[in-house]
């Protein structure tokens, strides 16, 4: 398991080392400006790009042939999507830490000039891009491993365009029982309940993926 989750991350680390490197200068053009759209930009889209970034290893794996090489190994398939599955959550929990770093030293630098309700608005920018992102790898992996990574692009950008629609739907369904404005308790209840969706709707992909995968054949 060590040794597929370590290959993961070396098929990945070029793309994402790019990405950080482009994310970390953009934090710093935030924490001097202490621009409010580029907080907003930065906390809502570092996470996501992480956990889709996370997705195309699979694609380098069939370029090198390296996906049928591992099936040689003394390891089941279902611990293969075991690997990916946490290489995948590893790159996610990566985004929400640079998430809340860059949050946490704005508002110290600069004051709480961007967040009301006792930092409710915070806490919603946070898990709305925890929750987009699991929601993207429940999409993106199952698909590739269905479909192929010959249909890479198109299913990486359906699955941002499907995961970010899911957000608004579930966010819709319960607004829809909630009046304006949200009290605490109905706020903290609203972000547990789409979250708890979209680990349901990612343990689902879970399975489903080590189905499809079960079925494959080389």
């Amino acid at each position: 398991m060590k040794g597929l989750i370590k290959n993961n991350l070396y098929s990945t680390l070029g793309n994402i080392k790019v990405f950080l490197l482009i994310d970390i200068v953009l934090i710093l053009f935030l924490l001097a400006t202490g621009n409010e759209t580029l907080l907003y930009a930065v906390s809502l889209s570092t996470t996501p790009f992480l956990a889709l970034l996370a997705t195309t290893c699979l694609v380098k794996e069939e370029t090198s042939k390296w996906h049928k090489h591992k099936l040689s190994f003394p390891v089941t398939r279902r611990t293969i999507i075991n690997s990916q599955f946490i290489h995948h959550l590893f790159w996610i929990m990566a985004g929400v830490i640079i998430v809340i770093t860059a949050i946490v030293l704005t508002i110290l630098i600069h004051g709480n000039l961007y967040f009301c309700y006792n930092f409710r608005d915070a806490i919603a920018v946070v898990v709305s891009g925890f929750i987009v992102a699991l929601l993207i790898g429940a999409f993106v992996y199952p698909m590739l491993y269905l479909l192929g990574t010959d249909r890479v692009v198109v299913i990486l950008a359906l699955g941002v365009i499907v995961s970010v629609g899911v957000v608004f739907g579930i966010s819709r369904v319960i607004n829809s029982f909630v009046e304006s404005p949200m009290t605490d308790v109905q706020f903290y209840m609203y972000l547990s309940i789409e979250t708890i969706v979209a680990l349901i709707i990612y343990a689902l992909s879970y399975f489903l993926t080590t189905i499809i995968f079960s079925k494959k054949e080389y």
